[in-house]
């Protein structure tokens, strides 16, 4: 049987208790901004970057790819897209 005595660092059992709560709750919060933060986007503005392999794409001239459609070639992996912004 547990008895207050027997918690190894002393002090009362709902501190720990709240520490462990405070911490689990950042790490949910943590995980939760890591998933859906939006990497493309930094102080409000979109970057350019290959959705691919996130090269930045932002001083490379616009092209035409074999079927007649204008974009963008990643000049790092060699992916075409239409769309501009990652």
């Amino acid at each position: 049987m547990y008895h207050r005595s027997m918690n190894p660092l002393g002090g009362p059992d709902w501190v720990w208790w709240l520490t462990a709560a405070v911490m689990g709750a950042a790490g949910v919060g943590l995980g939760a901004w890591s998933l859906f933060w939006d990497r493309s986007r930094r102080g409000g503005r979109v970057r350019l970057r290959c959705p691919k392999c996130w090269y930045d794409v932002a001083g490379v001239p616009r092209g035409v790819d074999e079927r007649g459609r204008e974009g963008l070639r990643c000049p790092e992996c060699g992916r075409f897209t239409r769309r501009e912004g990652g």
